[in-house]
């Protein structure tokens, strides 16, 4: 505890300096970070999250007749930030007469959105339907199980940090205490 005392007095900026870097290189940082447990799970969890969301638009526009450049294109227009660059980049593939799952890239969607989008072409409109119904199931079943891990990294994180600021307030009362009754009976 008087280490991290005496360390916060004399390196106190280092830490709005380290939270500047950090969110000026945060794709940078975010490519090393997602490689790590917790934050690969979050990582995961977005993954899903953005294929359930595709897929949800995907098949209400192809019933509509959307052809899957057009999905894609309204996809853009309706989402900001990452998402964003993410549809930008299906999309280019696309205006170069790629098929759809193969614009699919392994590092923002799950494994499930590909797999069924390459066949989906193939088959009927009822079996479309089916492949689609499966396949939302399917990410649901993984979106509740990343969310359950997640959950229970993040109870067991704080259960320790729980742990260590009673250790760390039991020192730093006790301590002293017993510095002090130390002196008095010395003297």
């Amino acid at each position: 505890l008087m280490f991290f005392g005496e360390f916060t007095k004399a390196w106190w900026w280092t830490l709005p300096l380290g939270a500047m870097l950090i969110l000026l290189y945060r794709t940078h940082v975010w490519r090393i970070l997602k490689h790590i447990p917790l934050f690969s799970l979050l990582e995961h969890k977005a993954k899903l999250d953005r294929s359930v969301e595709f897929l949800s638009v995907y098949e209400m526009l192809h019933k509509a007749g959307f052809v899957d450049a057009d999905i894609v294109l309204e996809m853009i227009q309706a989402t900001r930030g990452p998402r964003k660059g993410v549809y930008q980049r299906i999309y280019a593939h696309l205006a170069k007469s790629e098929d759809l799952s193969r614009a699919l890239d392994e590092e923002d969607w799950d494994q499930t959105i590909r797999d069924g989008m390459s066949v989906l072409h193939e088959i009927d409109e009822i079996q479309q339907q089916h492949v689609i119904t499966a396949m939302k199931e399917t990410l649901h079943l993984q979106n509740v199980h990343v969310a359950r891990q997640i959950s229970r990294v993040l109870s067991r994180t704080g259960f320790v940090l729980m742990m260590f600021a009673a250790v760390s307030a039991v020192l730093g009362f006790y301590l002293p205490l017993a510095g002090a009754a130390g002196n008095v009976m010395h003297r």
